[in-house]
């Protein structure tokens, strides 16, 4: 997902166990439901790979890693 303005992400249906991988670039604020974030910040200025864990109801954990 390539950012055209701030945006605010959303997820609905989530199991305990799951996990998505989003790749998202655009120098916009990227807001994610709240969790922890167990490693890396968000770098609009390159693609990010956003993974999320689904670790209990509506917790998550994200990691965010640009590329070397």
């Amino acid at each position: 997902k390539t950012l055209s303005g701030d945006t605010t992400l959303t997820f609905s249906n989530t199991a305990i166990g799951m996990v998505k991988d989003l790749v998202i670039t655009g120098d916009h604020a990227l807001t994610l439901p709240a969790g922890s974030t167990v490693a890396g910040t968000y770098d609009g200025t390159v693609s990010n790979l956003i993974q999320v864990v689904v670790t209990g109801a509506s917790t998550y954990w994200y990691s965010i890693s640009q590329p070397q």
